[in-house]
């Protein structure tokens, strides 16, 4: 669960017979989101801070909470749009149309490829279905397959 720029913290819900046995498990006081949701996707935990400290992605071992990497994908407006999982590979996309796929489940910050598209605002998380990727931005929607 989260809060804004408040760290991440793991808990463990409480038994519905014994509402006193909620606890927090762990605690993670590095960069943390703005407006984004961690992804939790191929046994990892992926947290984006779109606005501080870089522009900075972090993956996170979901048990325990320990930092398994950290890489920054910069780029000048805001990253608010929350992570997208699929094919092995995070796809983010910022507000003034830069896009960052990095590799998902290894053990270090990889960046795969990156473009940009021209027509700001965008306010929306990348969307998959059908192994297509959707895009939308303040004018179109795009539809991207192989």
């Amino acid at each position: 669960t989260r809060h804004k720029h408040g760290g991440i913290f793991a808990l463990q819900p409480p038994n519905p017979n014994n509402q006193s046995q909620a606890r927090i498990i762990w605690n993670y006081h590095g960069p943390s989101p703005d407006a984004s949701t961690p992804l939790y996707y191929l046994n990892r935990l992926y947290i984006l801070n779109g606005i501080k400290q870089g522009k900075v992605v972090t993956c996170l071992e979901p048990k325990t909470g320990r930092e398994i990497w950290q890489g920054t994908i910069g780029g000048r407006g805001p990253w608010r749009a929350s992570l997208t999982g699929a094919d092995g590979k995070l796809y983010c996309i910022n507000e003034t149309g830069k896009i960052v796929v990095l590799d998902a489940g290894g053990d270090e910050f990889k960046i795969i490829f990156q473009t940009k598209i021209d027509e700001p605002p965008i306010q929306s998380s990348i969307a998959i279905a059908n192994g297509r990727l959707f895009i939308r931005t303040a004018q179109n929607l795009y539809c991207i397959g192989k």
